[in-house]
């Protein structure tokens, strides 16, 4: 089973610095919704949510867990996580 987080952080953290540093610890993020990869258009769930488009671009980050994501790969992101 595969879970999905969203999280708005408004102090806008997690731009591009914030997923590079994830990234390079080893740890694959997004910077949007996932009803939204590879669209153009803004994301419905968003939308019906009421957020603003520029804020949610600026502040958002997904993070995914999959079938086979292990213990370690969420110490890895925590760790990651504490050090943005």
């Amino acid at each position: 089973m595969q879970y999905d987080l969203h999280l708005h952080v408004p102090s806008g953290a997690c731009r591009d610095p914030g997923h590079v540093a994830l990234d390079l610890a080893g740890v694959g993020v997004s910077a949007g919704p996932a009803c939204s990869s590879g669209k153009v258009q803004r994301s419905a769930v968003l939308s019906a949510m009421g957020v603003d488009p520029g804020e949610a671009e600026a502040a958002a980050i997904r993070i995914s867990l999959g079938w086979n994501s292990t213990q370690q790969d969420i110490e890895r992101l925590i760790a990651a996580w504490q050090d943005l």
